[in-house]
């Protein structure tokens, strides 16, 4: 005895849910391929409820084969994604490295500049007391070849009482022009 299916869309639409149950259980990319499938499901659907237009096995077959080079697309956007996203973690990861190379030698960089102002401090301020244990006549010969703003600077870390008898020395217009240097330094900072 032969079954007879009454609906003449009915075998169109029944090949139509076996293929794309193979398509989705074969492709990992279910979503893009459920909306192309969509699309045959509704030309089909309209075949089998008496509309003009149905699907034959050759333009079914068209079809899938447009679905499985779509999915041969859909696999190399993944796989090449996938390369760019280990490409991206590789970059990163080395960038980090990087990142704590600077972080480390400005760590010792900033330790050196400490160490370098410092040593600067603590040899002028050798040279400052140097300075104030001078006979005050033989460092006023000294200052006396300075430039203005040395002399001046050294002079402002003295002990006043050597530092004026280092300025006494000094030819009145070098004295002057230490002075005035001296007492600008500041006249610009805040008075509070």
């Amino acid at each position: 005895m032969r079954l007879r299916l009454r609906k003449p869309g009915a075998l169109a639409l029944l090949t139509a849910c076996f293929m794309m149950s193979g398509v989705v259980r074969i492709a990992d990319h279910q979503e893009a391929i459920a909306a192309e499938l969509e699309g045959v499901m509704l030309s089909v659907s309209s075949g089998a409820r008496g509309g003009s237009e149905r699907l034959s096995t050759a333009e079914i077959d068209l079809l899938f084969e447009e679905l499985k080079e779509r999915e041969t697309q859909l696999e190399a956007m993944r796989q090449d994604l996938a390369s760019r996203a280990q490409t991206l973690a590789v970059t990163e990861a080395k960038l980090r490295e990087q990142l704590m190379v600077l972080e480390a030698a400005e760590t010792e960089l900033a330790a050196t500049l400490a160490r370098a102002e410092t040593a600067a401090s603590d040899d002028v301020a050798r040279l400052t007391t140097v300075y104030e244990n001078m006979k005050p006549a033989d460092a006023a010969l000294v200052f006396e070849e300075m430039n203005v703003e040395f002399a001046a600077g050294f002079l402002s870390r003295m002990r006043p009482d050597a530092a004026a008898k280092i300025l006494a020395g000094l030819e009145p217009n070098t004295a002057y022009a230490v002075s005035v240097t001296m007492a600008g330094r500041n006249a610009g900072g805040p008075q509070e």
